[in-house]
């Protein structure tokens, strides 16, 4: 698999985590399934975040990826961590940008894999607009959570968006529990639709 994955550099202040749980997670996710990693310098301003991101995909032949993925921080406009936003400004860059790399550099058939907080939280939020700009998945977190124990997976495949699992599904328990204890599973469930 090719595969290319984000995660901050630093801790934000007073805080573990970078260290704590997006760079031991982002390693984990390149190890399972190979590509690059790339640190993202996160005491830059958003544009500067986000350069560097476009700068990392842009190394990147046409349709050559399989996924990419990016641990870090998200609020519902958008993902601070790496410097893009649905209103741009000094949030950073707008989504749509990213998305047309996104676009350039994923197979048909790839996946956009968002291991930040809130990016589902809004149907039409910063997750839609990656998906509904690349036509492609994108799993995207729609509440406040650890960056890959977060259990509130929504999937949007270009024009729909779903639950991974709802809440009062029958294997819910078995989800959570799986995600919490099972480094290999977090990391790949997408593989399997």
């Amino acid at each position: 698999m090719n595969a290319l994955s984000f995660s901050p550099e630093h801790n934000s202040p007073n805080k573990s985590d970078a260290t704590g749980a997006f760079i031991p997670e982002a390693k984990a996710f390149q190890k399972l399934h190979g590509g690059s990693l790339v640190f993202i310098d996160n005491t830059q301003l958003h544009a500067g975040r986000a350069k560097q991101v476009l700068t990392a995909l842009k190394a990147h032949a046409d349709h050559s990826l399989d996924v990419v993925a990016f641990f870090g921080h998200g609020v519902s406009s958008g993902t601070p961590s790496f410097g893009f936003d649905l209103r741009g400004g000094s949030r950073g860059l707008k989504a749509e940008i990213l998305a047309d790399e996104l676009n350039r550099v994923l197979k048909s058939g790839g996946k956009i894999l968002m291991y930040c907080c809130l990016l589902a939280k809004d149907p039409r939020g910063f997750a839609w607009v990656l998906s509904h700009e690349t036509e492609l998945a994108v799993y995207a977190h729609s509440t406040a959570g650890h960056t890959t124990w977060n259990p509130y997976v929504v999937k949007y495949d270009g024009t729909t968006a779903k639950p991974w699992i709802a809440e009062n599904a029958p294997h819910w328990a078995e989800w959570v529990h799986k995600l919490h204890n099972d480094q290999t599973f977090r990391l790949s469930y997408w593989k399997t639709q």
